[in-house]
């Protein structure tokens, strides 16, 4: 399958130049099961008659139409977008040649941002131009932030994560959620749209409503068991407020992927 979220295996292909120049007839695993590529070149098929699809460089990605980028995505990929997802991250919906993401952040949050980004570059998944500097008008008013933003590539494999996150373009919270806020997409989250004070986590999230924070913070308490809470901070918009009694679980659950700078977040200096 194209779009699948647990592959069974998934194989690096490195080459030079695209898809042409590659000259591999046969690989093997580390049991020496012998694996033969067949048909398209992104596929290739094992002894078990197992199909695995291959993954290509970053160079591969830049040559590509967005309509052919299609996964699978590693559990880190995936964790990253998930928490980001449910920061500050937005989707943007590009018919049927996919999805893309924006990452954005404040100026005081600039280092955040370009760990994101050289994330993302890394593994192939945005191109070779920094963030973008930008002021960002506050709808309403006079006023104006200075943010940086990126945005990735445009997926096809990411469809799926983006109806997770929105339907119909306006985001709710689709209870599948729960089995990909690993410890890594937590610590995403935190860092993109946490703040600590007295103690206790507050945590903003890309939903608002009462009904979807209610079932955020199920999530939460279901698959770390949390001691959360509901806070209106403006009329009809709700945050997670994480008790203090739980603040030690989460520092020993988030603080190994943290950014150092962001360590604030939860109460380490």
């Amino acid at each position: 399958m194209d779009e699948v979220s647990d592959p069974a295996m998934s194989v690096l292909a490195e080459g030079h130049g695209g898809p042409k120049s590659y000259t591999l007839n046969k690989i093997k695993d580390t049991n020496k099961t012998s694996l033969v590529l067949f048909g398209q070149r992104n596929y290739i098929r094992s002894l078990n008659n197992k199909i695995i699809k291959i993954l290509h460089s970053r160079k591969f990605h830049t040559r590509m139409k967005a309509a052919s980028r299609i996964g699978p995505h590693s559990s880190e990929v995936l964790s990253v977008i998930v928490g980001s997802l449910l920061g500050d991250c937005y989707g943007n919906r590009i018919s049927v040649e996919g999805t893309r993401l924006c990452f954005r952040q404040s100026v005081i949050h600039q280092k955040y941002l370009f760990w994101l980004y050289k994330f993302f570059y890394d593994r192939g998944y945005t191109g070779g131009v920094n963030p973008i500097f930008y002021y960002k008008d506050v709808k309403g008013k006079n006023l104006s932030y200075p943010e940086y933003r990126f945005y990735s590539y445009t997926f096809r494999s990411f469809n799926w994560i983006y109806e997770m996150f929105y339907k119909k373009g306006i985001g709710y919270v689709n209870l599948e959620l729960e089995q990909y806020i690993t410890p890594l997409a937590l610590a995403v989250w935190i860092m993109s749209k946490g703040i600590f004070i007295d103690g206790s986590l507050q945590l903003y999230a890309y939903v608002h409503t009462y009904e979807e924070i209610e079932k955020l913070i199920s999530v939460l308490n279901n698959r770390y068991g949390f001691i959360c809470s509901m806070y209106e901070y403006k009329k009809g918009k709700y945050r997670i407020d994480i008790d203090k009694k739980s603040m030690d679980s989460i520092k020993n659950i988030v603080t190994p992927f943290f950014v150092t700078n962001n360590l604030q977040k939860i109460g380490l200096f």
